[in-house]
């Protein structure tokens, strides 16, 4: 700033330009604050749903250092503008504020001068390049999937970028070009536009996220067709998310005692349109299904999309009077009092802690809540989903787990509590038990273990490990965990427990030659293959003593493809051991082009042995 001693014309000409330039930052600073406080109050209400109210994680504890310690800065910032005794008094209690804050966000103070030119083009270059990086990926993968995650961040962080990218490039520009007192006007302004931004795409994100998990996750009864097979809707995603679409596809109906339309769900009364014939007609075509939604609602849809898929059915009182019958099993001597049963879904309403594994997998409140609205559905079955044996090896964040380190007495009582919300109108109730291997995501364990050493080629933005092949004493561990993990079903009252043998679990990579490159006892022909299947239900039987303890297996179809002889031979040595039931799976994991031909879609069944 020139000297106020200055009197002469020019060097009061340059100290009133000068004490404008200030007055130009002060209010451009109020403005920018104004800025930052007017969108914290458009979005707060999204902030209290998405941040607030649910379990703190990094992401969040982040996003509110970024959204909170930012405006207190610049509060005391603004202060010290206007008042010149609050620079001094700070400076002195916090000698380290300007440092400490320049630093974290990477801006400089206006006393650089042009040092900070350099600094600033390397600040604006490598925000460049990571934005590429990740807009390549992105696109990339916007491509090859329809996720609505992906969707929002392409969109939503090219514009916001747009937008940071553009402010940054004026303030480098008026560092070269401005006048000196005006070179670092921009400085805070670009700084808040980041923290306002950043914080909006936060938000977008778990929104977004949130939203798709409600239109994808809809908790309901199984739904075999009117033939009284299981229908699978074409619906591509993960598992759980097929699974959970696939028990509304098919809805069965059939005339109450007072001759009205009524569901043997409780879900509701069916669309005139399917009181007679369910399938689509001669030449119909997905346009002229859409236009029924508008006249017959959701469950038309879902019925005539399956039925164009599977061809035509027509329900009768027969069909729904066999559905209704009970079957018992014949190893167990247990009996459904229907042949309707709820399939496994990823329900991931379970206890997460991403430091602590042992902290993993109690079931929540919620989940038994949802278990005894289940229990209230009239099914003959209910399969639990995805209950993990290593707390270090979960499909996704929200599985449940039964291993050793976490089996406290209340993490036990929570599972007592969800068998007897399931149990409580008559179903019966079973445990689907798992371990991921190869498919556990690198953020959770960026060390696998598997059958063999080959990696997951799955297209997404879920990174996984490279596996490494059990050893023979692993795979003991293996079965001696799957083992506790039934031990623990029974004593919480289970009625058995279903093996989770599909969707590229531990037990599905070692029966696919696809992943199972062994050369010792456990690879090669089938029986090798499957050697750790049997041996895990022989311990069972040893260590659960209840002979009514009800043991059954989903196994991926996709796993025996081109190999008819070997699921025969594979079922038969199951039903060789007692097995009551055998669930059958399709679809794949694999793209495409991996693949090397097209994968016939299939239904999923359900088989009494």
């Amino acid at each position: 700033m020139s000297s106020i001693t200055d009197m002469s014309p020019e060097g009061l000409a340059r100290t009133i330009t000068e004490a404008q330039h200030i007055n130009a930052a002060k209010y451009y600073l109020i403005a920018s604050i104004t800025m930052m406080a007017y969108d914290m109050v458009l979005t707060f209400h999204l902030e209290y749903e998405y941040i607030w109210k649910r379990k703190k994680t990094l992401v969040s504890y982040l996003f509110l250092i970024n959204r909170y310690l930012n405006p207190c800065y610049y509060i005391i910032t603004t202060t010290a503008y206007f008042d010149p005794s609050w620079t001094f008094t700070i400076a002195v209690a916090y000698p380290n504020i300007d440092v400490i804050f320049h630093g974290c966000i990477l801006t400089g103070k206006p006393s650089f001068g042009n040092k900070w030119q350099m600094w600033l083009f390397a600040y604006v270059v490598f925000d460049s390049s990571v934005f590429a990086l990740v807009l390549a990926k992105t696109l990339r993968y916007s491509r090859e999937t329809h996720s609505p995650l992906i969707k929002t961040l392409r969109n939503d962080g090219t514009a916001y970028f747009v937008v940071i990218f553009t402010v940054n490039v004026v303030w480098l520009v008026m560092t070269f070009h401005a006048a000196e007192t005006l070179k670092n006007i921009n400085e805070h302004f670009s700084h808040l536009v980041s923290v306002v931004l950043i914080s909006r795409l936060t938000i977008h994100l778990r929104s977004e996220g949130d939203r798709h998990s409600k239109e994808t996750w809809r908790p309901g009864p199984p739904v075999p067709s009117a033939r009284g097979r299981h229908h699978s809707n074409s619906f591509s995603g993960p598992p759980d998310q097929t699974a959970s679409v696939s028990t509304y596809a098919g809805q069965r109906w059939a005339r109450s005692e007072k001759g009205k339309n009524k569901s043997l769900d409780g879900v509701g009364s069916p669309p005139e349109s399917l009181s007679t014939t369910i399938g689509p007609s001669p030449g119909s075509t997905v346009a002229d299904l859409n236009k029924d939604v508008e006249k017959a609602g959701e469950s038309s849809r879902i019925w005539r999309r399956s039925s164009l898929r599977y061809g035509p059915a027509t329900p009768s009182l027969e069909d729904a009077k066999l559905l209704g019958e009970a079957i018992t099993f014949k190893f167990s001597g247990r009996t459904m009092v229907s042949r309707i049963y709820k399939a496994a879904t990823g329900e991931r309403m379970y206890s997460w802690d991403q430091c602590d594994p042992s902290a993993r997998g109690t079931p929540l409140d919620r989940l038994v809540q949802l278990y005894e609205t289940w229990g209230r559905g009239g099914y003959g079955m209910i399969i639990s989903g995805n209950i993990t044996v290593d707390s270090k090896h979960l499909e996704i964040p929200g599985n449940g787990v039964i291993a050793r380190s976490n089996s406290t007495p209340a993490h036990i009582e929570q599972f007592c509590r969800l068998a007897g919300a399931g149990k409580a109108h008559g179903s019966l109730v079973v445990m689907q038990l798992s371990h991921a291997g190869r498919r556990t995501p690198g953020y959770i364990n960026s060390q696998p273990v598997s059958a063999g050493d080959v990696r997951s080629n799955e297209q997404t933005i879920i990174p996984y490990g490279q596996p490494t092949p059990l050893t023979k004493e692993g795979i003991a561990q293996v079965v001696e965990q799957f083992v506790y993990a039934a031990s623990i079903a029974h004593q919480a009252g289970f009625d058995g427990i279903q093996l989770h043998s599909a969707y590229d679990s531990l037990l599905s990579q070692f029966l696919s030659t696809k992943t199972n490159n062994r050369s010792d006892d456990y690879g090669g022909n089938i029986d090798n293959r499957s050697r750790i299947i049997h041996e895990i239900i022989d311990s069972i039987r040893k260590e659960v003593k209840d002979p009514g303890f009800i043991i059954g297996i989903k196994v991926y179809l996709s796993d025996f493809r081109d190999k008819i002889n070997d699921a025969r031979h594979f079922c038969q040595k199951l039903q060789g051991l007692g097995l009551d039931f055998i669930e059958l799976i399709g679809g794949d994991f694999d793209p495409p082009e991996s693949q090397g031909h097209s994968v016939t879609p299939l239904k999923e069944v359900w088989l009494p042995v």
